[in-house]
């Protein structure tokens, strides 16, 4: 199995934005103060019960909404501003909330126990009296309750949201249509998909995403009648789910999930008929493996709608209908001069500080939407040159690193990482030495900031699979870019990774490498050469581009072609550790010798020749000083500067378990 660690931006904001902020002091149950305006409650009289939730809508406006734990009401902005308790939230009659009132937030909502969770589905219920056309019994298949005022009539549906099997809350729509309601328990991002619990295991035929909970219940009883009125009674439904957070942010949920969707042989995206509908779906094509991808067009505006206007036949036709996703890659000029600005503000990847010298022959580093070739020998250094762009990138690009680590093991990488983060050279500390090191605390915390960000997410991926085949790799390398938004791939060796392939599937996969860099991916090859003929002197020949092994496409795929080469057999000290760099392609760039990084044995640290000893790098030259004399001091590169986040909250774990589907939704009459 491959060993990805996952690396990515926080998500405290929109957090927030889901769930809002729980106000800590509880307040007396408002119900009683409003029945004679509102006819669907019920008196409470609790003191206590009432949570207040804090929100920002997209304006920027502050609102409040509450729920009662003891008579399970829940209540809206307006209705709240009507009460005793709206001066202590600050709300003026208007309904607006002034700034003189200071609350104290409570801590970030947990997920509900099992014993609240089954308080709620007892009280509740499951019983619907068919609202929006459909069933209880497919209502109650999602776990979805619904709450009936005095009269019997639909006040709200509480949808569960899941994590790892287990409810972990609530969404409350307020009928007909409104979200703005409390959230219990814990929701958001960080939720499975609405549904996915009931198909746990994964694997199948289809699984179709819908724009939201109604549509799923609404889908799944069209797709159970029509099997019934087929006489296929004992057909297992397949996978219907949607977002729990709206089609809007939708990417992100399926992103969440790509392996639990990647499981399946066809997705079919089912979203919303309308402009907003659309749009969500480019965006999710983005973050799925496009190949499995098929659209669904409605006829209606939804299946919710389809079903209450009697269009069940014509709903199973639009299913089957779906297209498989394709973009025909046609623009017309009319976007021309939009693209080019854009193109020319893309950052660029920039290189350690003693490879200045390249940088600036690129133009100031790399292009995105680019491939890079590392060419040398073996022995040559490669390997300490290659790992000093992995330590920068990883602490000061804005963007994910996933290394492909074919020759190294996740053990060695990380031991050379280590040793350029602290300064030091690990493998010949003794010992006893490297555990008194390793036990300082000073040691510690600078090994955990190379690791995780400051919100306790780890900052890269790795990619650790020497026994894959080239194909492995390659959907390895598309899960890091649609699940966790990775931009930066290091593969080394590429040509390990082919060695033995027929020229084919060479050439086959550079034509994947140069579809997949079109999504503003960098790909940085690390090629071996073929081992180079010696001279008249005894010295080894300069290598060329096409002295890589393998296909020729390899070097003629790159935007940027980088030659290391190194005299490890020279007697002196400096010479021997110093690579020689030229650049023989440098797309938009000026190509030729690029610099001589001297490699500082005892720290692991590289450094440009010239600045560091000030002096030109002259091979043959024999130096009589010691190879380490040096004014320069090494410099770490700064951290990537991360907003900050919740400490106490714990990051989302994606589930792991092999466990059987289940139903979590007991606790019913």
């Amino acid at each position: 199995m491959a060993r990805i660690t996952k690396s990515k931006k926080s998500k405290k904001v929109e957090e927030e934005k889901d769930a809002g902020d729980r106000i800590s002091q509880q307040f007396p149950c408002i119900a009683d103060e409003l029945l004679d305006e509102y006819d669907h409650l019920k008196g409470c009289g609790s003191s206590d019960a009432l949570s207040v939730y804090q929100h920002i809508d997209e304006d920027g406006e502050v609102y409040y909404d509450a729920y009662c734990w003891s008579c399970n009401q829940v209540y809206d902005h307006e209705m709240i501003t009507k009460t005793s308790i709206a001066g202590d939230l600050g709300l003026e009659s208007n309904g607006k909330v002034s700034g003189n009132v200071k609350l104290t937030k409570a801590s970030k909502a947990e997920p509900l126990t099992k014993e609240q969770a089954q308080t709620l589905m007892k009280q509740i219920g499951y019983k619907a009296k068919g609202y929006r056309g459909i069933k209880d019994e497919f209502v109650k298949y999602y776990g979805c309750l619904t709450k009936l005022d005095q009269k019997g009539e639909v006040e709200a549906r509480y949808y569960p949201e899941t994590t790892d099997g287990k409810v972990s809350g609530y969404t409350i729509r307020k009928h007909p249509k409104n979200f703005r309601q409390p959230r219990l328990g814990k929701t958001g991002m960080s939720s499975d998909l609405y549904g996915q619990v009931r198909w746990r295991k994964g694997g199948g035929k289809y699984v179709m995403v819908c724009g939201g909970q109604e549509d799923c219940h609404a889908a799944l009883q069209m797709f159970v009648e029509y099997n019934r009125s087929r006489g296929q009674d004992d057909y297992d439904p397949f996978p219907i789910v949607s977002p729990t957070t709206g089609e809007g942010s939708a990417y992100k949920q399926l992103a969440a999930q790509y392996d639990w969707l990647d499981s399946y042989d066809g997705i079919y995206l089912a979203l919303d008929s309308d402009k907003a509908g659309r749009e969500a779906v480019e965006r999710c094509i983005e973050v799925l493996p496009a190949e499995k991808v098929h659209i669904v067009t409605w006829s209606g505006k939804d299946p919710n709608d389809m079903l209450q206007k009697g269009k069940q036949k014509q709903f199973i036709r639009d299913f089957y209908n779906a297209k498989p996703y394709f973009n025909d890659g046609i623009k017309t000029s009319a976007g021309l001069y939009d693209a080019v600005i854009e193109e020319l503000n893309k950052e660029r990847l920039t290189l350690p500080p003693y490879m200045s010298k390249m940088q600036k022959m690129m133009g100031g580093g790399v292009l995105p939407a680019t491939i890079t070739n590392i060419i040398a020998d073996t022995s040559v250094g490669k390997s300490s040159h290659v790992n000093n762009c992995i330590y920068h990138w990883v602490m000061t690009a804005s963007e994910t690193v996933t290394i492909i680590s074919l020759e190294a093991t996740e053990g060695q990488l990380g031991e050379d990482l280590f040793s350029l983060h602290l300064g030091v050279n690990l493998r010949w500390m003794s010992d006893e030495d490297k555990d008194a090191f390793f036990e300082k605390e000073e040691t510690k915390e600078k090994l955990f900031d190379l690791m995780f960000l400051p919100d306790g997410q780890p900052r890269f991926l790795i990619i650790d699979e020497r026994d894959a085949d080239i194909e492995k790799c390659e959907k390895r390398m598309e899960k890091a870019f649609k699940q966790y938004g990775s931009r930066i791939f290091v593969f080394d060796v590429l040509t390990d990774a082919l060695r033995g392939v027929a020229s084919e599937l060479q050439e086959s996969h550079m034509v994947w490498q140069k579809m997949f860099i079109k999504n503003d991916i960098r790909i940085i090859n690390v090629l071996h050469t073929r081992k180079p003929p010696k001279g008249k002197d005894g010295k080894s020949v300069p290598i060329s581009e096409y002295d890589a092994l393998g296909s020729s496409t390899f070097v003629q795929s790159g935007a940027y072609n980088i030659l290391l080469e190194r005299d490890k057999e020279s007697d002196d000290l400096r010479a021997k550790n110093t690579t020689r760099v030229r650049m023989p392609k440098c797309r938009k760039g000026i190509t030729g010798k690029a610099g001589d990084w001297y490699f500082d044995f005892d720290t692991r640290q590289c450094y440009d020749y010239e600045e560091h000893f000030g002096e030109p790098f002259e091979e043959g030259d024999t130096k009589t000083s010691s190879p380490n004399t040096s004014k320069k001091k090494f410099t770490k590169p700064n951290s990537k500067k991360v907003e900050e986040v919740e400490e106490d909250k714990p990051p989302f774990d994606p589930d792991t378990s092999e466990g059987d589907d289940d139903n979590p939704f007991t606790g019913e009459d």
